[in-house]
């Protein structure tokens, strides 16, 4: 759901990611990004981008568990112990991959896990601003595109609803439901982007880190900062699992030097096999 490029390692995400950024004069974001227009970023594929990196990794430690403790009132020493017994397979997780970034050359830091920053409810944003983009998307194609405006998308997938959005439309209809004005539309993109950059910048800036270990909630996603997602191994049932990486306002070249020596220190990535997955789909056709 955010966008970016996709690929089946860091070195594919850094070729792309070098042709997908520019200056759009239609896009005024791409304006204060100018200084990474045109750059390669497979320059920082490399152990020499990693000097002087710290990684902060939020982890449930002893000071974690006294600050939860406190939160919530818990005081009695069983249920404490039961409290922690309930993360150790996260813990043994999180320090797992501390210590593949430190193979890696990385400098680690302990972050206790309950001092991340809180989340953002980007959900009323998100959905009135997907009515506001697709119609301005549509606005520009003009005569080359199909319908009109999201409402007339909304009609056309109406009409024969199994085919053209068996799986509903709740979104669409969420979003062209959506009465905000532009004002208030705006001062709430403003406020969610404020909220998020004091969270996640105080976060950085607390613990002397450059990049952390965390989705932080997606939090960077109305902040307007770059995420990075490496897989990490296979769940006991094969679900395949990621670590994301998060940094500040254009910190690519920092996420990915990191993301890199992340993806070589643990090769965790196996490719797909093919011919078994179409077997087992014709199989399944064949039921």
């Amino acid at each position: 759901d955010v966008p970016g490029p996709m690929g089946r390692t860091v070195t594919d995400v850094a070729v792309l990611l070098s042709v997908m950024t520019g200056v759009d004069e239609n896009d005024p974001e791409t304006t204060n990004a100018a200084e990474l227009a045109g750059m390669d970023f497979t320059q920082f594929l490399n152990t020499e981008s990693l000097a002087n990196l710290r990684v902060g990794l939020p982890i449930w430690n002893d000071e974690a568990f006294e600050a939860f403790f406190s939160d919530t009132g818990i005081e009695d020493a069983d249920a404490q112990a039961e409290v922690r017994v309930s993360y150790e397979a996260q813990i043994a997780e999180q320090m797992d991959i501390g210590a593949a970034l430190e193979q890696a050359g990385l400098t680690v830091v302990e972050i206790p896990a309950t001092s991340l920053p809180g989340r953002v409810d980007i959900v009323p944003a998100l959905t009135h601003g997907y009515q506001v983009a697709i119609n301005q998307f549509l606005t520009d194609l003009g005569m080359d595109a199909p319908v009109a405006s999201l409402e007339a998308m909304v009609a056309f997938n109406k009409e024969d609803l199994e085919n053209r959005a068996p799986y509903g439309q709740d979104h669409l209809e969420a979003s062209q439901a959506s009465d905000l004005t532009a004002e208030e539309f705006d001062q709430m993109v403003a406020s969610n982007q404020q909220t998020a950059r004091e969270g996640i910048g105080g976060l950085l800036a607390l613990y002397d880190v450059d990049v952390v270990v965390s989705d932080l909630g997606q939090l960077y996603a109305p902040a307007g900062y770059p995420a990075l997602t490496v897989p990490s191994g296979y769940a006991e049932d094969g679900t395949p699992q990621n670590v994301v990486f998060v940094g500040g306002y254009l910190s690519e070249p920092q996420l990915l030097a990191v993301g890199f020596a992340f993806e070589q220190a643990t090769k965790a990535r196996v490719a797909p096999d093919l011919d078994a997955t179409l077997q087992l789909i014709e199989s399944i056709e064949q039921e």
